[in-house]
């Protein structure tokens, strides 16, 4: 750091220092005006010293004795408070190679002359076999101080009383000339050399503000020496002072124009004060100018990448670096790239550095920082583990070993690992956080709830085969890791315990596989479920056992769900001895309690994001009394006596855009028992809940929302508005134990509740005037099977109303959607088992024309600054108000305009946003508005208007290939006018024809230019279609839309 190292001495410096103006008359007198002091030497015995620049430079006057005698006059003069005894004696004697205090000296006493006060120090040493003895009289007032150092023989007896007669002949007195600008230039020199020197003591011992007083006058006396300078800047730079530092050298950069050095400190402050365009601007002209710095070129570099200007960081770079590369420059290149997302790059030249070299700690953490934006957490705990290992223990090298571990989910090892880094740094905030977050996850890192044996579901023989036989040595490309072979199996009895057994074999094949599956978790809940670790088994490609898991290191912790509330647990199993190319083997038991000759009717996929090289589902027992329904796999086969649903290589899912429910791409079969009818599930659940459904007591609240309104759809809408906007939604889990909503009263009381707490309070205010409204169970994640009528199928509650000419749907938990217009969010085309006297599964309306839409209005006015103003206002409603409204409403005010900022540069990356103002986004019942106002600049040539809201909904991610097909469940309308202002002196012209229509199966679309002296028009109406697609179809449908979006992005001309 530039602060780490002061300038100690300037002993080296060309001063040529004499008495300057004030000179000794012929009698050997000496008076200088400037210090403010006479000395007179008798005449004969004392001359003056004919070199004594050359022998003791900045010393004001010398003078040699007949009789071996030497004696030097040392004078200093300040400003404001007078530095301390101490100060002065390390300042004087460090001039004649001596530190204070020191075995030279061995008499010290109080001496005073005139109106000063100080020490007389004696001495002695050999020099060519004579010995000398050494007369130091250091004293000082309030303005100056005085050092005269005399010395002579020690053998002649007349020494001592020699040297004392001399110090009896210094007379001091008042008013130094140098004080008030006096004195020469060699004087003013002298002088700031001591202040200098004082200013070093004081910085030493970190008292940087008195260090700071005298660097400064120093640095005033002698303007000729940018070093006093540097050392003033780095006095204020240890106490942070980073403003005054600035300020203080502004007005004095003129005298030092002519140093880099100097203006690199310029370019420094400012960064520091962030005045980020003048480092980058004061850097460029340094570096242009064969400045050598790597540290000051590393910031200079670090700024523009801040900017990302990398086409200027990488000339800079190849600029400086063209006169050889070194360590530092070559750390800085793989930073540069780390910060530009070219990370493989980054390692490359790390890894370059690394090689063939004893190992580097600095080295190491470089590349820990690099693989940390990698997120290759297995790597950095490598490199940690070796910085423990060569003995580079530090809160760092701890730090990093446990973030490792905590990434990998081996907390009980993180906790430790930071448990070493704080012994290092006691009061270290962030391994405080990162301690308390794996104390809340472990809590007490109990692990009695899996402890108890139980027996795990015995595999079919083809199907234990399959397992003994599986290639350990294959490999599948593309992939950390998958599963050789993921088998599910359940024992049925009838009795009222289920149990259900999962067995794994997870080929794992790099870094990123050992990460991921460094710590399985399996989920269960203890309020009617156990689980049991039955085996953990680490084998290399051979097949051979190299390690087993340790129950005692396992251990639970409550489940961390953002989104839901449950009882629900999590059992974590760390892998021992895990690396790429082995395979981990679990099996993990659970017994389920269930109602007797009850099987929990539950989904079962037999894909995931990894390859299975074969996957099965199998029951065993009675499972005659099971319903099942499939999708994507054969029918069942029967396997020694077990019912066996498999699939060998089923497709592998990734996340694309506007993909359907699971359930539509992926393989999965649903299994378990179910009630005789839609209509005894309802009724069932209806009795368990009877005692929750009051609507008398929320009758007079129902009452005042809606008095004096007649219209049975409006009172829908503002009961629905007030129970949306008044409840915060907290979710829990809708499972088998979790079916019982609270009463209204005690909703509306508490202010929040889940899915059933809205909907029961919804149906109670509704039903309180008279509207027959009714509670309804829905899936919001997959379709509901009719012929399988189960309360299981469900995870959602909300309410039906029957109205004229069908039923109105309504979910009270989205806090986004207008209710009471349109079919809630994700259910469209699904079913609703109705809770009415007579409960009846039936069909949600799918979407219509109009459910989701949006309007855009927007001005362009050029400038005559080549640019273009833009006010662009966009209404959102239906589900396109919700989606959007759902974003906003996670954006703090204070940062709405940055926010806005970054998403229309993402588009027109040169746009400046200059004003945003939405209305409407927590409050759902009216329409969302967005207003924005922004800026673009205009080249001479053809540009693009710009269509910000269109081309951020309808310009579709394009995709090199398409796995599943896609979906647009609700279709969208948009309408679009943009208005471009005309003035004689900005003429707009056509750049390059659009099509003015176009239709498809994706939609059709229509526009009109209309185009008058005063302004240019275009005009949009689209109507999108919505249906399944194939994924053949995607890229025709991006294609369609693309044409689209550059119709409303019109080229055109300023003539």
């Amino acid at each position: 750091m530039r602060y780490r190292a002061l300038l100690l001495t300037l002993s080296l410096l060309p001063l040529q220092l004499l008495a300057g103006d004030d000179v000794p008359n012929a009698a050997g007198r000496y008076t200088s005006g400037a210090f403010a002091y006479e000395i007179d030497p008798p005449a004969g015995t004392w001359v003056a010293w004919p070199a004594l620049d050359d022998d003791y430079p900045h010393a004001d006057i010398g003078y040699l004795g007949i009789n071996g005698y030497g004696a030097v006059v040392m004078p200093i003069c300040w400003q404001g408070e007078a530095p301390s005894r101490l100060a002065l004696l390390e300042t004087f004697l460090s001039r004649f190679g001596e530190e204070y205090p020191t075995p030279f000296v061995h008499s010290e006493s109080d001496v005073s002359k005139g109106n000063a006060t100080g020490t007389h120090l004696v001495g002695s040493e050999a020099i060519d076999g004579e010995d000398y003895i050494y007369h130091f009289w250091v004293v000082s007032n309030e303005s100056c101080a005085y050092t005269l150092a005399a010395w002579g023989p020690a053998a002649n007896p007349a020494t001592v009383g020699d040297l004392r007669w001399l110090w009896g002949r210094l007379q001091i007195k008042t008013s130094p000339a140098i004080n008030e600008g006096g004195g020469s230039d060699e004087q003013k020199a002298a002088n700031a050399w001591f202040l200098n020197q004082v200013g070093t003591h004081y910085f030493d011992a970190r008292s940087y503000r008195d260090a700071f007083r005298f660097l400064s006058q120093a640095a005033d006396l002698d303007a000729g020496e940018p070093a006093y300078v540097m050392n003033t800047l780095r006095a204020l730079v240890e106490i942070d002072a980073y403003r005054e530092a600035y300020d203080w050298l502004g007005p004095r950069l003129p005298r030092y124009g002519d140093s880099l050095v100097v203006r690199s400190w310029d370019a420094w402050l400012a960064y520091q004060t962030g005045d980020t365009g003048k480092a980058v601007r004061v850097y460029e002209e340094l570096f242009s100018s064969g400045y050598r710095d790597d540290d000051e070129f590393a910031l200079y570099a670090g700024l523009l990448a801040d900017q990302e200007e990398w086409e200027k960081a990488e000339d800079a770079f190849a600029s400086y670096a063209s006169d050889g590369m070194t360590d530092t420059l070559r750390k800085l290149q793989a930073d540069l790239l780390s910060r530009r997302g070219d990370y493989e790059e980054a390692l490359a030249i790390l890894d370059s550095m690394i090689e063939g070299r004893p190992f580097s700690a600095d080295l190491a953490y470089a590349k820990i920082e690099v693989l940390d934006q990698m997120d290759r957490p297995v790597e950095i705990l490598e490199l940690a583990d070796r910085l423990v290992e060569k003995n580079y223990r530090s809160m760092e090298s701890y730090f990093y070993k446990g973030y490792a571990e905590y990434r990998l989910k081996s907390y009980l090892k993180a906790r430790d690992s930071f448990n070493s880094a704080l012994r290092y740094s006691p009061t270290n905030s962030v391994v405080q956080e990162y301690l308390a977050s794996i104390n809340s996850i472990l809590g007490e890192g109990e692990n009695a709830s899996i402890s108890e044996v139980l027996p795990a579901v015995p595999l079919p023989v083809e199907l234990q085969s399959l397992v003994d036989g599986a290639a350990f040595s294959e490999t599948v490309d593309g992939y950390g890791a998958w599963f050789l072979n993921r088998i599910t199996g359940y024992a049925f009895d009838g009795g009222e315990r289920l149990s259900r057994t999962l067995l794994q074999q997870i080929k794992v094949q790099d870094a990123q596989g050992v990460a991921y599956f460094s710590t399985l978790e399996f989920n269960f809940d203890p309020a009617f479920e156990q689980l049991y670790v039955n085996s953990l088994v680490v084998r290399n490609p051979l097949g051979e056992k190299v390690a087993e898991g340790d129950p005692s290191a396992y251990y639970v912790t409550s489940t961390v769900d953002g989104y839901e509330a449950s009882t629900e647990k999590t059992a974590h199993l760390p892998v021992p001895s895990l690396a790429p190319g082995m395979v981990i083997e679990v099996v993990v038991t659970k017994r389920i309690n269930v109602e007797e000759d009850a099987f929990p009717l539950d989904i079962h996929y037999l894909s995931s994001s990894r390859p299975i090289g074969y996957s099965a589902v199998f029951v065993t027992g009675d499972h005659d009394k099971l319903q099942y329904r499939s999708f994507g796999i054969e029918p069942p086969v029967t396997r020694n006596g077990s019912l066996v649903w498999e699939a060998t290589s089923p497709i592998v899912y990734r996340w694309e855009p506007m993909q359907p429910w699971y359930d539509r791409m992926l393989p999965w079969v649903t299994i378990g028992t179910s009630s005789a009818s839609w209509r005894e599930a309802g009724e069932d659940y209806l009795a368990l809940i009877a005692d929750k459904l009051e609507a008398e007591r929320v009758a007079d609240m129902a009452a005042r929302l809606v008095q004096g309104v007649d219209d049975v759809h409006r009172k829908i809408e503002i009961i629905s508005h007030y129970v949306q906007k008044e409840l915060h939604y907290e979710a829990i889990e809708f499972g088998r134990r979790a079916y019982v909503p609270k009463t209204a009263r005690e909703t509306l009381s508490d202010r929040y509740g889940d899915c059933k707490d809205h909907a029961v309070l919804l149906v109670s205010m509704l039903n309180a005037v008279d509207v027959p409204a009714q509670l309804a169970l829905v899936n919001i994640n997959q379709q509901v099977l009719p012929g399988l009528p189960n309360i299981d199928q469900f995870d959602h509650m909300i309410v039906s109303v029957p109205v004229e000419g069908g039923r109105l749907y309504i979910d009270a938990t989205d806090k986004d959607l207008r209710l009471g217009r349109t079919p809630p969010r994700y259910m469209a085309g699904n079913h609703a088992l109705v809770l009415g006297e007579t409960p009846e599964l039936l069909p949600i309306p799918e979407f219509t024309v109009g459910d989701s839409g949006l309007q855009v209005e927007r001005d362009i006015e050029p400038t005559a600054d080549n640019e273009i103003r833009v006010t662009e206002i966009g209404v959102f409603s239906g589900y396109q108000a919700a989606d959007m409204r759902g974003q906003l409403r996670e954006i703090e005010v204070s940062d709405m305009l940055g926010t806005m900022q970054r998403w229309v540069a993402d588009r027109y990356s040169d746009a400046v946003v200059d004003d945003a103002f939405v209305d409407n986004v927590f409050d759902a019942s009216g329409e969302l508005v967005v207003e924005l106002q922004y800026r673009l600049p205009v080249d001479s040539g053809p540009f693009k208007l710009p269509g910000f809201f269109e081309a951020t909904f309808l310009d579709y991610e394009r995709l090199p290939e398409r796995r599943f097909g896609f979906e647009i469940p609700a279709p969208l309308t948009v309408s679009t006018v943009t208005t471009v202002r005309q003035t004689p002196a900005s003429i707009l012209k056509v750049a390059a024809s659009k099509p003015d229509a176009d239709e498809s199966r994706f939609g059709s679309w229509r526009r009109k230019v209309d185009s008058s002296d005063e302004r240019w028009v275009l005009k949009l109406e689209y109507t999108g279609g919505y249906d399944d697609y194939g994924p053949e179809e995607y890229r025709e449908f991006t294609e369609f839309h693309r044409r689209l979006v550059g119709s409303i992005e019109q080229p055109m001309m300023i003539e």
